[in-house]
């Protein structure tokens, strides 16, 4: 009897520490980016089998999957790839690659092969080489011209057993105007904008399975939208029509400056997609 009621009292101090480790568990934070309310969270112990678990309540199941959100998002534009900001003026006074290229490594280089810089202008590529980082005058001229840039760098180094190694570096740049265009009253009420105008029409339509929409377009010296363009359909064609008109109707923005103080073209780029878990 003595031996039963010790192992009943084992049993019943397991259960108390197992429950005190879930009870003050910190609940996943994706529970909470997914809009369950945590503390509707109770932890429950089967009188069966001992095991605990937490409870949701058979009023969150009746209400079935949480519904996800969609995200609203306006980026600067870019091709595919990565492509590190650089403004003109940068480009204007570089007179080598670490001037161009931040946090350089030119520590790791024992010597140059080639520095070799390239851009899209007009339809046709240019290139400009040059033999080492000191950019040559064809590569400065490149950089007037370009919007898109990318540079490849052949140079040797040496490895921890004192072998010389050819290796290439490529960094790609986009060139953005040294004041940016700005849409009246920021960004947040540009999302705030985009979402109570397009939200009662897209509500209903389920984007779980389709392609992510991408829309770019232009605020041109005016502050006004110009060419919208879809670029990446969402395979719905009542959604695209109604992206494309909510980007068309925008109010205008504040215009991109350069360095004069000019006004200015920029480019950029709408998507929509689904949030949460």
């Amino acid at each position: 009897m003595k031996t039963r009621t010790i192992l009943m009292a084992t049993l019943l101090v397991t259960v108390g520490f197992i429950t005190f480790a879930f009870i003050n568990k910190p609940v996943d934070a994706e529970l909470v980016a997914c809009g369950i309310d945590t503390t509707e969270i109770k932890p429950q112990i089967d009188q069966r089998t001992g095991n605990v678990y937490f409870d949701f309540g058979i009023d969150d199941l009746k209400k079935g999957p949480i519904k996800q959100e969609l995200a609203y998002i306006v980026r600067g534009f870019k091709h595919e790839g990565f492509f590190r900001p650089i403004t003109q003026q940068k480009l204007n006074n570089a007179e080598t690659i670490s001037d161009v290229i931040e946090n350089y490594p030119s520590s790791w280089i024992k010597d140059y092969n080639s520095v070799v810089i390239s851009t899209t202008y007009k339809g046709e590529d240019i290139i400009a080489t040059g033999p080492d980082a000191t950019l040559t005058k064809e590569q400065k001229n490149l950089f007037k011209i370009a919007s898109n840039i990318l540079i490849n760098v052949h140079y040797q180094k040496e490895n921890y057993n004192d072998n010389v190694q050819n290796r290439q570096m490529n960094v790609s740049l986009i060139v953005t105007p040294e004041y940016q265009a700005e849409f009246i009253g920021g960004y947040d009420k540009m999302i705030t904008y985009l979402r109570e105008n397009s939200l009662d029409k897209l509500q209903f339509k389920d984007f779980t399975y389709l392609p992510q929409p991408s829309i770019s377009f232009v605020i041109n010296e005016k502050g006004e939208v110009d060419s919208v363009e879809l670029d990446n359909s969402s395979k719905d064609e009542e959604i695209d029509k109604i992206l494309v008109k909510l980007i068309k109707t925008m109010p205008k923005w504040k215009p991109a400056k350069n360095s004069k103080g000019d006004y200015i073209k920029q480019k950029f780029v709408f998507d929509i997609g689904m949030d949460g878990c």
